[in-house]
């Protein structure tokens, strides 16, 4: 007797069934926007942390806060460990440490276009 169970492949977002049988063959595909605003994100990271480590207008020891707080969510980005309540945490402990950064310009344009990324994430 032939084996009739179905079959189940998954990927990213992807997901396909397969039937042995002459039953229907199901595929759907969940892209979402999440993906690419959060490679959006970590781009607006990146260029955020470029920014602080040339501004020489911050202190270190602020720096070296914001850049560990800053590396800390872009590891849980990464790993796919972030969620609404971690990005809102670090959103907030970004505005707590504008009035630091309002003295680099360019730190500051970096700075408020990552906090419109934050926003716009966790639609704040």
């Amino acid at each position: 007797m032939e084996d009739k169970q179905n079959q189940y492949f998954h990927g990213d977002n992807i997901q396909i069934n397969t039937a042995n049988d002459q039953g229907t063959v199901n595929a759907n595909m969940n892209v979402t926007q999440n993906s690419m605003e959060m490679k959006k994100l970590l781009s607006l990271f990146e260029k955020f942390i470029k920014d602080l480590e040339q501004s020489d207008q911050i202190d270190n020891e602020s720096k070296e806060d914001i850049l560990r707080e800053t590396q800390h969510v872009i590891s849980d980005v990464k790993d796919q460990k972030i969620n609404k309540k971690g990005l809102t945490r670090f959103h907030n402990f970004l505005k707590e440490s504008m009035p630091e950064m309002q003295l680099a310009a360019t730190t500051l344009a970096s700075a408020s276009a990552l906090n419109d990324g934050l926003q716009l994430i966790t639609r704040l």
